[in-house]
């Protein structure tokens, strides 16, 4: 896979299901041993991450105020309280305490 040009998140992907199914087979007594056992996972190069700067923050914010000022709440709530995009947008008006 590798020699096709899969990455090696992709390669790993591919593992993790073969190992999946083949663990299955097992617990269904249709084999005697995972195969994939002998199969070495592809290391998956750790990738650089940096914070924002305040300046790259700043940026951000006048954009999204002034184009789109939904989006501009969003994103000033995931900055501001560290929260994922899936949990920002799980939010509802019951999970605010009107007693802070």
């Amino acid at each position: 896979m590798k020699n096709n040009g899969l990455s090696a998140s992709s390669i790993n992907n591919v593992y993790s299901h073969m190992s999946s199914m083949f663990n299955f087979a097992l617990q269904e007594s249709l084999i005697k041993r995972n195969p994939m056992l002998m199969i070495r996972k592809e290391r998956t190069p750790l990738k650089k991450r940096r914070a924002l700067t305040d300046e790259e923050l700043n940026i951000i914010l006048q954009y999204t105020r002034i184009r789109d000022y939904q989006f501009f709440l969003l994103i000033s709530t995931m900055l501001y309280t560290g929260m994922r995009p899936g949990e920002v947008c799980g939010i509802k008006w019951e999970s605010f305490d009107a007693e802070f």
